[in-house]
């Protein structure tokens, strides 16, 4: 299991440096996608969610951190396979996106994927800029994903990230 979840996250990894090396390639702010996965802890196929200290599975938006070029315009495009919904919320960047939950079946537990897609423009200013989740969830693991970090609202890595502009 651990393998499955190492190989996972590797996975993830990679997807998200694909996602970035045209805009890095071009040299100029263009247009970039990136594609981010939301999990729980009831997934179809077996894949491992995110253990966090306590070694539970807790809700996680995948990557939490994204790199983008001052005034690139920027697609988020967010696999949910988690029932519940979340939000992609950046006070700082005025950005407060809804993220569809997936379609749970009530006789099988099955959630079926659901994509939302926005999209913002980066700032002109190189910074960093914190999102988190503003919808309570992670209620499996007592919430502990949308507890307050060192940075604010929601535990970076799992309901919380950087938007990174450089």
């Amino acid at each position: 299991m651990k393998h499955a979840r190492t190989s996972f996250v590797l996975l993830l990894a990679v997807l998200g440096v694909m996602a970035l090396m045209p805009a890095f390639a071009a040299g100029t702010a263009q247009p970039i996608t990136i594609t981010m996965y939301s999990f729980g802890h009831n997934l179809p196929s077996g894949a491992p969610g995110k253990p966090g200290p306590d070694g539970m599975t807790h809700d996680a938006i995948l990557p939490s951190d994204i790199v983008v070029q001052p005034g690139q315009q920027v697609t988020i495009k967010v696999i949910n396979y988690d029932e519940g919904p979340h939000t992609f919320t950046v006070p700082s960047l005025n950005l407060n996106e809804m993220i569809q939950g997936g379609n749970e079946d009530e006789a099988t537990g099955k959630v079926t994927p659901v994509t939302t897609t926005f999209t913002f423009t980066a700032p002109d200013k190189s910074g960093t800029y914190r999102w988190h989740c503003a919808i309570p969830c992670d209620g499996h693991a007592k919430g502990w994903a949308m507890t307050d970090s060192k940075d604010g609202p929601s535990q970076d890595g799992y309901m919380a990230g950087y938007v990174i502009v450089n």
